[in-house]
């Protein structure tokens, strides 16, 4: 069988593929444009790189890159707003045994290496045999032909040798590997951490209402401001620390043209309408008295039209944008869906509003470079979300990573990431993305759209794609300012409750989108921007606090994961070390029973008596083996 497939659809351009190189189980590919003009931009883009614009380019016609074997559509774009050619590869895996020094097979964290085994589907365990210890590896998943299995063993190993027994078979076969050092790569503070999104025009305000401002409450919508500010946030920090959270995430506070602040005009000055740059550093500095780590929103893919330096480029004074056209240029109106003239320059999909940064020119990242120094030196932010964080290219998120966690600062560099993330995990690009994978798998099994075979089946492999590492780091969310409200998707308190305990079962950082404590509701993006009413009711406050206490159990914010089909109940065992934690929930729409002998730590809709079990419909709990 070849290494590589590829189909093609017809179009104005063709391109091949070829594999530089292969282990088996990663390729490293070369993607060449048979025709090209060196005056364009091309880019290349797949469900391999979430179909960014950016983070793979070609250079004189050919762009490299590394993948792991699977399907994978692409679309090449000639000037962002042209496909010039589109198809699909197939990267078919070979061999028997695989074990590697890439990190998702081998992987160090928090005093612990992280090893992974691929074996032939024919063998049903694996055991891995260090120094005097024989481990049994815990099975990830089959697929595809193969069994993927993963242990733990201490740091204190470092410098020892391993092999692997699997049936009869030992590999290497007649030999042994030396343990070997390596480099922590993420921040030791995530996995155990609890996320407080802000979208702060909405959370509260601070101060009298402003005839400019919409009155708090009101309907909301694009291009209303209700005037919540960073100082109202600092008024709110004991609710939020009463919710467990440990960690804050901001949208956008940086200076700008609309209440959603992705239309960046200032990156070294707080938008008035928020405060000053002394009230960001001030928020900080009491979210850090209480324990809270707070990150920002970096929105580098592209500014605003009133950044300093658009008015010059239209004019063909400067290069910080990429123009498809020669001066003068006219800002374009709207949004570009493909009909009609297009944009004269590139855009955050096709929104003239939102130009697209030029990051071939070398101050442009300097700049950037400079404004992720300069918080972190005078607000001391302990980490950045990358927006668009698919289209940004990957040299530049080397230095960003560099800046943002290295020499001990321990920053949080998180991408906005929608689908498979696993090219920017596996390289260290990101420590963690926005789960929205995972949120997609919460909503479809408790709305019975998907069993829980299927759940176990789709989870298993999106936990094999990353570093162990990197899905302890991932940040998991039900809610975000992008999406609907989980409570507006899923319509009742139980299943809203299910899906966050359910959350905070699986490996990762929980992350709960203001206003989730009190219900609301909110369809679409825009519909989830709603103002608090703090007058309301927080229902899920006391559950939340509890689920937050959970995940100081380092079963739960570092344990191996194993998951378990039984009688329509999804079962989540958690552990390392002698610490081990079951968390079993029922999807299904009538009660469920199953046995398991422990000590209860919280449940709902459930009861126990001795090792017997009862689940109602959306009952979950959790059970200290």
């Amino acid at each position: 069988m070849p290494e590589l497939s590829l189909s093609m659809q017809k179009g104005r351009g063709r391109c091949s593929f070829s594999v530089l190189s292969s282990d088996g189980e990663f390729f490293v590919l070369e993607a060449s444009l048979h025709h090209f003009s060196p005056s364009s931009t091309y880019y290349l883009s797949g469900d391999f790189n979430a179909f960014g614009t950016g983070s793979l380019n070609f250079n004189e016609g050919k762009c490299t890159f590394s993948l792991r074997w699977g399907d994978y559509s692409f679309i090449i774009r000639e000037n962002q707003y042209s496909v010039i050619c589109k198809g699909k590869i197939r990267l078919h895996p070979h061999g028997t045994f695989y074990h590697s020094r890439k990190r998702s097979f081998l992987d160090l964290y928090q005093g612990n290496y992280c090893i992974r085994l691929r074996t032939p589907s024919r063998y049903s365990k694996a055991t891995l045999v260090a120094a005097d210890r024989m481990v049994d590896m815990n099975e990830i998943c089959s697929t595809s032909g193969y069994r993927y299995f993963e242990a733990l063993l201490p740091s204190s190993l470092c410098g020892k040798r391993y092999h692997f027994l699997a049936g009869k078979e030992r590999y290497p076969a007649g030999g042994a590997i030396i343990l070997p050092a390596l480099e922590e790569t993420r921040p030791g503070w995530v996995p155990s951490s609890v996320f407080y999104q802000i979208f702060p025009d909405r959370f509260f305000r601070d101060g009298e209402e402003r005839p400019y401002l919409s009155r708090w409450g009101e309907e909301h919508g694009p291009g209303r401001f209700f005037g919540g500010n960073l100082k109202g946030i600092m008024e709110k920090l004991d609710h939020i620390s009463s919710l467990g959270a440990s960690a804050i995430y901001l949208n956008p506070v940086f200076n700008a043209g609309t209440e959603h602040r992705y239309d960046t005009w200032d990156y070294f000055n707080v938008d008035p309408l928020l405060g000053s740059n002394e009230d960001l550093a001030a928020l900080v500095s009491a979210a850090h008295g209480r324990g809270i780590r707070v990150i920002l929103d970096a929105v580098f893919n592209h500014t605003g039209t009133g950044f300093e330096k658009f008015s010059g480029f239209l004019r063909g004074r400067n290069s910080w944008y990429i123009a498809h056209g020669d001066p003068p240029l006219s800002v374009y109106t709207g949004r570009y869906k493909g009909k009609g003239p297009e944009p004269e320059y590139e855009t955050w999909e096709g929104v003239g509003a939102m130009p697209k940064l030029n990051f071939r020119n070398t101050s442009v990242r300097k700049y950037l470079l400079n404004v992720l120094s300069y918080w972190q030196q005078h607000a001391h932010v302990d980490g950045w979300r990358f927006d668009v964080g698919e289209s940004l290219p990957l040299s530049f998120l080397k230095d960003a990573c560099k800046l943002v966690y290295d020499n001990g600062r321990q920053g949080y560099m998180l991408g906005e990431i929608w689908h498979d993330a696993s090219l920017w995990l596996e390289y260290g690009y990101y420590h963690g993305t926005m789960n929205y994978t995972f949120r997609q798998l919460i909503i479809s099994l408790l709305l019975s759209e998907i069993t829980v075979s299927e759940f176990i089946r789709r989870l298993s492999i999106f936990y094999l794609r990353i570093p162990y590492s990197a899905s302890l780091c991932m940040y998991n969310l039900l809610g975000s300012h992008d999406v609907s409200r989980i409570a507006s998707v899923l319509k009742t308190r139980h299943l809203v409750e299910a899906a966050y305990a359910l959350l905070f079962a699986l490996p990762g950082a929980p992350a709960v989108y203001y206003g989730d404590e009190f219900l609301m509701k909110g369809e679409g993006g825009d519909g989830a921007r709603g103002t608090v009413d703090w007058n309301a009711e927080c229902i899920l406050c006391p559950l939340l606090s509890s689920l937050s206490k959970l995940r100081s159990r380092h079963a739960i914010s570092h344990g191996l994961l194993s998951l378990q089909a039984q009688d329509g109940i999804l079962k989540i065992f958690r552990g390392i070390g002698e610490e081990n934690i079951l968390f079993a929930i029922n999807p299904s729409t009538e009660g469920k029973k199953l046995k398991a002998k422990g000590r209860t730590l919280l449940s709902s809709r459930a009861s126990a008596a001795n090792d017997k079990i009862t689940l109602k419909s959306a009952g979950w709990i959790f059970i200290e083996l």
